[in-house]
């Protein structure tokens, strides 16, 4: 299930029949709107409760919680909500007095990023916190607390306000790009869970199984808006606006996303300068000064129950020698043949042809200092106006061209 999405909103960018040149000016600059996806990152725990790997809804913690994170989330656990495939999740509910609170250690796992994020009852972020804010960039362990309103202070995440003496929510783990031969955890132990009430204190070890959440999918029919976004004549990759209907979003992200339809010899094309980034699976460290922590892009079924097809992400492209990507799109059996890795290229299926396809680029902890960063754009605007050559550009294009000369006879 899970997109660790923002909310991934999509562009309402359709009537483009007055843009005579094809630009990305005309209707689709005066239609920068954006229907929101509604449960976009329903990660693994609705309002109502997740259940875990023996098909119960788990107790929160301080409602009796046997064990800590019972539900894990990822493309092939729930393939709902646009998750990335280089991402895991892990999903714990707590219901507390509001004189209490909840220690969380939070060990340094061996993976390009990991975050706590605390969710309202409603799917709302509340607060965040990335590793290194947590002092994982040099400590090996950090010590976090959740506690209710303002009394978070110091390292520690706002859990909630109370409502009958008690604080409601979700908190969300999020483990990107384990290093390689780690698993999904990045080779240590999920975050240890332990309730504070006064003098007392209970601690949680994580589920031996944490597994999927039966209640999710019910949950995105019931929440998700049904898509209505009418798709542009041309791609056209938008900052989508968060309207306040997105839930479980990851505040570290910004995203950027367009759609398309499919028909037969179509493919998509997408060029673009590639932001600099860690690139941790060749050994490289995260120093926090990196352009962004994290980058990819993913190819989704706009249609309830909204699941990911495939992705690609950052150390995955070849760039050229001006620094820029090329991703094609295109169902199987119209891929074109210099698609490969050795062309230059990452290719990534289309998906279902029943319904548009949402292209969704990800920008992790980009830094908002740059004037071209993902950070800038603002929402419900085109990447373009901002990024300069950072920004995404797509095309549609047919195999038989991209095939001839590639991304220039397509006219990128």
């Amino acid at each position: 299930m899970l997109a660790d999405a923002q909310g991934v909103a999509v562009p309402r960018v359709g009537d483009s029949g007055g843009d005579r040149e094809g630009s990305v000016g005309g209707a689709a600059r005066r239609c920068v709107a954006v229907v929101v996806v509604g449960a976009v990152c329903v990660l693994a725990a609705p309002a109502a409760g997740a259940a875990g790997a023996n098909g119960r809804t788990p107790e929160p913690v301080g409602r009796g919680a046997a064990c800590a994170w019972p539900v894990r989330a990822d493309d092939r656990t729930m393939n709902l909500a646009y998750p990335d495939t280089a991402a895991t999740y892990w999903v714990q509910r707590y219901s507390i007095p509001a004189t209490a609170r909840i220690e969380v250690t939070w060990r340094r796992p061996h993976a390009r990023y990991s975050s706590l994020v605390t969710y309202d009852p409603d799917g709302r972020a509340i607060d965040a916190m990335p590793d290194r804010a947590a002092g994982l960039g040099t400590a090996p362990r950090a010590e976090v607390t959740l506690a209710a309103g303002d009394a978070a202070t110091g390292r520690a995440l706002r859990a909630g306000t109370a409502s009958a003496g008690r604080v409601d929510g979700t908190l969300i783990y999020r483990v990107y790009v384990p290093d390689p031969g780690r698993d999904a955890r990045g080779g240590v132990a999920l975050p240890g869970l332990t309730l504070v009430r006064g003098s007392r204190r209970t601690r949680l070890a994580p589920c031996a199984s944490p597994g999927a959440s039966p209640d999710a999918a019910a949950a995105v029919a019931k929440l998700a808006a049904r898509p209505t976004t009418p798709v542009p004549a041309a791609p056209v990759f938008i900052r989508p606006r968060d309207d306040g209907g997105n839930l479980y979003p990851n505040p570290d992200n910004t995203y950027l996303a367009t759609l398309a339809d499919a028909a037969p010899g179509r493919v998509v094309v997408v060029r673009g300068r590639a932001p600099g980034f860690p690139d941790t699976e060749s050994g490289a460290r995260v120093t926090g000064r990196e352009p962004l922590r994290y980058w990819s892009f993913c190819t989704n079924v706009y249609a309830s129950p909204f699941p990911v097809t495939a992705c690609a992400h950052d150390a995955r492209f070849p760039v050229d020698a001006d620094g820029s990507y090329t991703l094609v799109v295109s169902r199987r059996a119209d891929r074109p043949r210099n698609t490969r890795r050795a062309d230059g290229v990452v290719w990534l299926p289309w998906g279902s042809t029943r319904a548009p396809m949402l292209v969704l680029m990800r920008n992790l902890l980009a830094d908002p200092t740059d004037p071209q960063s993902a950070a800038r754009v603002a929402p419900g605007a085109l990447a373009v106006e901002t990024m300069g050559p950072f920004a995404p550009r797509a095309v549609l294009c047919t195999q038989d061209r991209f095939e001839r000369g590639g991304a220039a006879d397509c006219g990128l």
